[in-house]
């Protein structure tokens, strides 16, 4: 009789502190957590699988939507219009839209793209230089250069591009009012870099002026003379 009282103690003992296991372990478990649950061990092994194959196929998603030169992609494909195992991405209209920075060309190295990494601001620097260079070689004829009339064409120093410019219409080499003029000032001291669309409207008039200087009159090199 006394057995059997110690018996039943015990297992209601055991069941009670059983019980308070259970429940605690089913409180804590209820907690919430400062981090999403994913590690090995704290889902199960289907789940885990699961998240690894999803967090595999992000880090693919994020390389392919990664701005870069998927030219070279393409070569090594065979030639194919798009690259990407998950997000197909073309050349022409990527994901990542067109990259391009004010005052910089863009650095795509497509075959539309026929300058790419280029400095605005060095090419528009040049282009006096390039002005007085054409002028001055009109002062060579027949494999001859008249030092005087070398001296005239030449630019002088200080002088702005606006006088160079007018100082050759007088002499008959350029014409007025050429829209050359007011874009290079704009893209020479405008407080912002100009855009990809401008330095292309830019170099149009540049190219425009140069096939437009002509040799001087002959009564002009003679006044010269």
């Amino acid at each position: 009789m006394i057995g059997s009282a110690y018996f039943l103690t015990a297992v209601f003992a055991i069941f009670i502190y059983s019980s308070r296991i259970y429940t605690n372990r089913s409180v804590l478990a209820g907690v919430g957590k400062g981090y999403v649950p994913v590690e090995e061990g704290e889902v199960g092994p289907g789940v885990r699988k699961m998240i690894m194959r999803q967090l595999e196929r992000s880090v693919v998603v994020a390389w392919e939507c990664t701005p870069r030169n998927v030219h070279e992609e393409m070569k090594q494909r065979g030639g194919q219009r798009t690259v990407g195992n998950i997000v197909p991405v073309n050349p022409s209209c990527p994901p990542w839209g067109i990259i391009e920075h004010p005052g910089w060309s863009s650095p795509s190295r497509c075959a539309e793209n026929l300058n790419p990494d280029v400095q605005f601001a060095e090419v528009v620097a040049e282009l006096p230089n390039l002005v007085e260079a054409k002028a001055v070689s009109l002062a060579t004829t027949g494999g001859e250069t008249d030092p005087a009339m070398v001296d005239v064409l030449r630019r002088p120093r200080g002088i702005s591009v606006r006088d160079y410019l007018l100082r050759l219409h007088q002499l008959g080499l350029v014409e007025q009012g050429h829209d050359f003029l007011p874009q290079y000032e704009h893209a020479r001291f405008c407080a912002r870099p100009i855009s990809q669309e401008e330095f292309a409207s830019l170099m149009d008039s540049f190219s425009r002026l140069l096939a437009g200087i002509s040799s001087p009159s002959h009564n002009i090199i003679t006044q010269l003379r």
